[in-house]
């Protein structure tokens, strides 16, 4: 299990498992919810951002060595606090989003080439996190096994009657409205449109409980929807070749990134009536799109410590 900080810009990665700095110690792995009390019964319980801290060696082979090591810490956190940018304080696949505001050093000595340095952070979330990327290409045609293709045949049909001798069968396709794909039917005047998903995956969610997410669209697409677990996230937009469309959660933002980086905030242009915030549920979730367009869709697991792996 590695342990490591990555820098606010992404630009340098501090190892902290190897040498030149070991880790010795720390409390950045313990967590406290804070609760209200209303009467005698407990409250709402919430998690604040709290103060934390690490212990590590600074090792150098040679007294330039060593007091490039330490410089090169010094540099990385400081950097982050200047520019205001957490870094990422990663144990294994999670990480905690801090920065590292308080230094300490002890047990050094000239010509030792060694000290321990205890680092405090103050998070800038106060959850662990690990983000997954699921990622949905175009499909030109229907996924062979996902959707049926209809069967002609002049055998006569039961069930019941629509009227104009139509029967209720089923279909290979979602019942959706509105949409923005539609096939009118004026024959049977159907309260509902006809979408076709020749896009339709699965989406495992392997957190224990609902997770926020960032859903990005890619061009061209006009009033893209997809459906998660039943769910539809509609947005009533264009979005053109070259350009995509992010939907956060978590943030609750709905905005346009255009060819050349420009913002466009498509807040208000977002369905009303079912919500594009909504988090996914835990488990294997059904995705279906049309499936002319490209969907990626990033899932954060947060927790309120790591989850301990080998």
């Amino acid at each position: 299990m590695r342990i490591y900080y990555k820098t606010g810009t992404g630009s340098e990665i501090i190892n902290l498992d190897q040498p030149p700095y070991w880790m010795q110690t720390g409390d950045f792995l313990d967590y406290v919810w804070e609760y209200e009390i209303s009467g005698r019964h407990i409250g709402k319980l919430r998690k604040t951002v709290q103060e934390k801290e690490f212990t590590i060696t600074v090792f150098g082979k040679t007294e330039e060595e060593y007091a490039h090591n330490i410089n090169t810490l010094h540099q990385a956190f400081e950097r982050d606090v200047l520019k205001n940018t957490p870094g990422r304080l990663y144990f294994g696949e999670y990480y905690l989003s801090c920065f590292v505001y308080t230094s300490e050093k002890t047990e050094w000595e000239y010509g030792c080439n060694s000290m321990d340095n205890t680092l405090g952070i103050i998070e800038a979330n106060s959850f662990w996190r690990r983000e997954t990327t699921h990622r949905y290409l175009p499909q030109q045609k229907p996924v062979e096994g996902d959707v049926q293709n209809p069967d002609i045949s002049g055998e006569k049909l039961e069930g019941e009657l629509l009227g104009h001798g139509a029967v209720v069968k089923d279909f290979p396709f979602d019942f959706l409205k509105p949409s923005n794909l539609k096939i009118t039917y004026p024959l049977f005047g159907f309260p509902f449109d006809l979408v076709g998903t020749h896009g339709r995956r699965t989406l495992n969610n392997e957190a224990f409980t609902d997770t926020d997410f960032v859903m990005i669209i890619y061009g061209f697409v006009d009033n893209p929807n997809i459906q998660i677990a039943g769910h539809p996230y509609t947005v009533y937009a264009t979005i053109y070749e070259g350009e995509r469309l992010i939907i956060d959660s978590a943030a609750g933002t709905v905005k346009k990134i255009g060819r050349l980086g420009e913002e466009t905030n498509l807040y208000n242009a977002r369905r009303k009536d079912y919500s594009v915030f909504r988090k996914i549920p835990p488990g294997v979730q059904t995705v279906s799109w049309p499936g002319t367009y490209g969907v990626d869709i990033i899932l954060y697991d947060e927790r309120s410590e790591p989850k301990w792996s080998l």
